[in-house]
């Protein structure tokens, strides 16, 4: 398995992030791993501003190229970063707990409750076609990573 920094599959994504590759060269990647018997871990970038149709977006894309091992994470500018001081004055969390790649601590488009539930839902639908897994208790790891993100509450924003 490989890992690869996909972040997203549309060119505007990946350039407002400085990605410096296009989202064909990201899929050109992957047809020269899948060509050469290698998997692929895929990190995927989930934009606060994802309203329905960009979450099936995101879900489609990673079922056409069969990403083996998709790993969805929420934009989250970390301090000491460009991305951060781009958007430290949008920031509705200044705890830095919360900075842990899947809460947003930026403002959602979506109502935080359905955002986390669509993201938990990208797992469900990434991993339950894809994989037999191990499971605790009668349930599999993602249904349980799903349910722990549906439960992410904003703490209270900080002033500052």
């Amino acid at each position: 398995m490989a890992l690869i920094g996909l972040e997203s599959f549309r060119d505007e994504e990946l350039q407002q992030i400085d990605k410096r590759a296009t989202a064909d060269e990201n899929r050109h990647a992957l047809r020269i791993l899948k060509e050469h018997h290698v998997g692929a871990v895929g990190y995927l970038i989930v934009r606060p501003d994802y309203r329905q149709d960009d979450f099936d977006r995101l879900a489609e894309s990673v079922d056409e190229l069969a990403i083996e091992q998709p790993i969805f994470t929420t934009l989250t500018p970390f301090p000491g970063t460009v991305l951060f001081e781009q958007l430290k004055d949008q920031l509705v969390l200044h705890d830095w707990d919360a900075f842990d790649g899947l809460t947003a601590v930026l403002p959602t488009a979506l109502p935080r409750p359905e955002f986390y539930h669509q993201l938990a839902n990208l797992y469900r639908r990434a991993y339950s076609r894809r994989m037999p897994v191990a499971s605790t208790e009668g349930v599999p790891w993602f249904e349980q990573l799903a349910r722990a993100i549906e439960e992410i509450e904003a703490p209270a924003p900080v002033e500052g």
